[in-house]
């Protein structure tokens, strides 16, 4: 269990370094409307698959999510992959993740898609949501890797950044939702304050609808010669659950670990 004397002072620098993201996590996406919306697609195929600047754009443009014509865009290349997508084992829909480089304030978003077929190539629009990062994407490696399965869930890391800090949150969910009705848990972060180190990491397991975190937080002093010398190492465990389709805990960890 962490002690609460020993997360006081990099909580509060997270506290900072993080007060622009919930302005950025909170806002609506306008985009949804009442009316039923259908697409063509002729390459959603298989279980799992990635999706090109070309094929993604012209999916963005048609449900009128992006600007095409944003310089961002040029930025990348037709055949860079932009994109990926699963498939539900329980439902049989796909959802897809897509980067939109049009965002506003510069930053890029990710656009989460849910498509159930109607037939070979066409597919109803069940939900289209977009995601926000706190300002970049600093723990994603690439446009896409973000987005993942983890047992029957889907998963999305949002990320968030400040000074010498990135933290890393992910979503677990079956159905595309919007970003304000889920709650997102800590997944790991690197903070340096001054000549100090913290880092958080995580494992995780799942059974049924209880999600386990392993969690390790390390507390490093940063010498002359740029070395990392460890002060103070501790691991412990959050149960997450699922209740009433949101994912909450009781353990006092959790909420100790907020950002």
């Amino acid at each position: 269990m962490i002690k609460s004397a020993k997360i006081k002072w990099f909580l509060v620098v997270i506290f900072l370094k993080f007060n622009s993201f919930n302005s950025f996590a909170h806002k609506q996406f306008k985009e949804n409307s009442d009316s039923i919306e259908y697409i063509v697609l002729d390459d959603l195929k298989g279980n799992q698959g990635y999706i090109t600047k070309s094929r993604g754009l012209k999916i963005l443009s048609e449900l009128n999510l992006t600007d095409s014509t944003n310089s961002n865009w040029n930025s990348v290349l037709v055949s860079d992959t932009l994109g990926t997508y699963f498939k539900s084992q329980e439902s049989g829909n796909y959802v897809l993740c897509l980067i939109d480089l049009s965002g506003e304030d510069m930053f890029e978003t990710h656009v989460l898609l849910e498509l159930q077929p109607i037939s070979e190539n066409q597919f109803k629009v069940i939900a289209k949501e977009r995601y926000y990062h706190g300002n970049y994407s600093c723990c994603w490696t690439n446009y896409y890797d973000g987005f993942n399965q983890f047992g029957s869930y889907f998963t999305l890391a949002v990320c968030g950044t400040g000074s010498g800090f990135c933290g890393r949150r992910v979503y677990y969910f079956k159905t595309v939702c919007s970003q304000e009705s889920s709650l997102s848990i800590a997944d790991n972060y690197s903070s340096t304050y001054d000549d100090d180190v913290v880092l958080l990491s995580s494992t995780k397991s799942m059974d049924k609808d209880s999600l386990i975190y392993h969690y390790r937080l390390d507390n490093f002093k940063r010498k002359r010669n740029d070395r990392l010398k460890l002060k103070t190492s501790e691991s412990f465990i959050v149960q997450y659950k699922l209740i009433n389709n949101t994912w909450v805990s009781e353990d006092e960890a959790a909420h100790s670990i907020e950002f």
